[in-house]
């Protein structure tokens, strides 16, 4: 996982339909009865992107070999 370090972070917004933030809070608070602790949003979309890392690292290089051409 990314360096837990508070300098690693950084405060955003993040526009979500209703029924995707509640969604996401759903699933943050079902991690939080299963592995304790608090809900976290944050943490959730982290994991996300973490198992996703390699497909969204993938359309990086996709657009960056697309703007050496243009």
């Amino acid at each position: 996982m990314a360096d837990d370090s508070a300098s690693e972070y950084t405060v955003s917004a993040v526009n979500l339909r209703r029924s995707d933030w509640k969604f996401l809070r759903r699933v943050a608070e079902a991690r939080s009865d299963r592995f304790g602790g608090r809900p976290s949003v944050s943490k959730v979309l982290e994991s996300l992107i973490n198992k996703g890392r390699k497909a969204l690292e993938s359309e990086l290089k996709i657009k960056h070999a697309a703007s050496q051409f243009s």
